[in-house]
Order: structure tokens, then sequence, then C-alpha cells
């Protein structure tokens, strides 16, 4: 049986000579909206959209796999230090959206304008929807939907006046 919240397909590498160089490449093309901490392994094919105004910061040894994707129209992403994105993940967001430390998303999973805790770990093809927020340590497991919280939501109009 397999682990409804399996880690990312590829096991985590330590940075190389081309993630250094990688590395420089980003860190020219979006000079101050893209921070890199110490370590960051970069996966092939990485794409970053940013906004005017938009930043993303990536913590000491995180680790990004292949052909992930950045969409930022406004305010931060932050990946905490340790944390690894599985291949073709999505980060987009409008308002601003976290990575804990040390926390796991699987391969293709997406999280949009949300919260995903220290330790967490979102298994492949979750989706964790706008305002949302996965606990520190929790576990979601593959292909769940993470939805906002009921408060967030806008409330139903009755059709009688």
């Amino acid at each position: 049986m397999r682990d409804a919240a399996a880690p990312p397909a590829a096991p985590p590498r330590p940075p190389g000579a081309r993630d250094r160089v990688r590395a420089l490449v980003l860190r020219g093309r979006w000079r101050r909206r893209l921070r890199l901490g110490k370590d960051v392994v970069l996966g092939r094919g990485l794409r970053f959209e940013l906004s005017a105004g938009a930043t993303v910061e990536l913590g000491d040894g995180v680790q990004l796999g292949d052909r992930c994707r950045f969409h930022v129209r406004g305010g931060a992403v932050r990946i905490g230090a340790g944390a690894v994105l599985g291949e073709r993940c999505v980060v987009s967001c409008d308002a601003g959206a976290t990575i804990g430390a040390r926390a796991r998303l699987g391969d293709e999973a997406v999280v949009l304008d949300a919260v995903v805790g220290d330790g967490a770990v979102v298994g492949p093809r979750a989706v964790v929807e706008p305002g949302a927020e996965v606990p520190p340590g929790a576990a979601v497991g593959a292909q769940q939907v993470i939805p906002r919280p009921s408060w967030s939501r806008p409330a139903a109009r009755s059709a009688r006046p």
C-alpha cells in the first residue's frame, strides 16, 4: 500500500556546481526580488514570474524540484530552511504565501496564497487553496484539496426577497 502523503519522487541531493550557476543567473535576473539562502538546490527549468513589488525568499538548504513555477503577483513568498518542493510544484499568490521550515511538498503540489506549517507534508498533486493553513507537522494526502476556512467564503444568497 502506498503512503498517502508520499515524499517527492527524487531524493534530496547536495548542492553542486550547476546549482551555484543557476543561483547566479537567477540572482542576476531578479536582483532584489529573489533572495536565496546558502546551499539551495535548484532543479532544471525553474520559472519565476514576479510582478513589481513581489518577492521570493528561499531559506538555507531549500530544494526545488525540476520545473517548479512561482507566479507571484503581489506580496512575498517565503520558503523556510530545509524545505523540499517536488517536481512541477506551483506556488501562486496575490497577497503572499509561506512554506515552513522542513516542509515537504510532493510532486505537482499546488499552494495558492496559503500557509504550510513547519515540518508539514503535502502529498503529490494536493492543492492548498487561498487562505487555507496546513498546521505544523500535519500530513496532507495525495490529491487532496485543503479548502479555505469556512468563515472566509462569501455567504450564500437566498432566492427569496
